[in-house]
């Protein structure tokens, strides 16, 4: 589909925090060789994100990056005013979540400078862990960032854009639906078109490095189904044709691409739109 921290404490470190630091430094070292590059690279992700092309889930965007740059600030001014340990602790963990919030799409981002800003700022983000949270013990455990894989990367950036379904196969038959299937991956997020109808929306991840290759499919609103729905399938990709077979919602992944009489699987080929 990650997280945050800062450094030592001047004498702070044996007052309000109560800890034993051997090498203890000043509040204004650790928010100008961590908190400081980290608000530099979220202002700039921020300013990209409000500058993007309005499109689907671009506020939504802008929102989370926003939250998380105010977070970030509340957390340099705790260890700035040499607030409590508690204090510290709690602005922290609100940085923490907010970031976690913007990383939803960062193993899901094709290629680009919005990725290339993302993992820029994830490296700033396991900085201020390792310096602050790691030495102070402020949590139990230090929260991993990952950066995307070489192959999540690149089937993401194929995955994207739009395709028009060309087969649909269910319980072993071919069936035919009644209006054009297009859909949309946009990002880390999907949308399903029946004719002019939006029928399908929600978000996805992919693993690239399973046998055969997985899909998981969220549905935020799906006609058929709950809110919430989870679909796991497989798929296969090429530059002009992708290749879905999912299972039941909630249920076993398909581990080939087959369908038979009883059989929950269903599967779909779609082709690129080129225009």
């Amino acid at each position: 589909m990650r997280t945050i921290y800062f450094c030592a404490v001047t004498t702070l470190a044996a007052g309000f925090l109560g800890l034993s630091v051997a090498r203890p430094q000043p509040a204004a070292t650790v928010t100008d060789r961590h908190m400081d590059p980290l608000l530099r690279e979220a202002r700039e992700l921020w300013r990209a994100t409000r500058a993007e092309a309005p499109g689907r889930g671009h506020h939504e965007r802008i929102d989370y990056v926003q939250r998380f740059l105010t977070t970030a600030e509340n957390a340099r001014l705790a260890i700035e005013t040499h607030s409590r340990r508690e204090d510290v602790q709690r602005a922290l963990a609100a940085m923490n979540r907010a970031w976690l919030h913007v990383t939803h799409e960062l193993n899901l981002l094709p290629p680009g400078e919005r990725a290339n800003r993302l993992r820029r700022l994830a490296q700033r983000v396991d900085a201020v862990y390792a310096g602050v949270y790691g030495r102070l013990g402020v949590l139990e455990a230090r929260p991993q960032v990952i950066v995307p894989s070489a192959a999540v990367q690149n089937d993401a950036a194929l995955l994207q854009g739009t395709w028009t379904q060309t087969y649909y196969e269910a319980q072993g038959q071919q069936i035919i639906p009644p209006k054009v299937m297009k859909k949309v991956f946009d990002n880390g997020k999907f949308y399903v078109l029946s004719g002019d109808e939006e029928v399908q929306e929600g978000t996805y991840q992919i693993n690239p490095s399973a046998q055969p290759k997985a899909i998981d499919l969220v549905f935020s609103f799906i006609t058929s189904d709950q809110p919430g729905a989870v679909y796991r399938g497989i798929y296969q990709l090429t530059n002009d044709t992708y290749t879905e077979c999912i299972g039941a919602s909630g249920g076993d992944r398909p581990v080939n691409f087959v369908t038979q009489p009883g059989s929950p699987a269903q599967i779909t080929i779609w082709k690129r739109d080129r225009r």
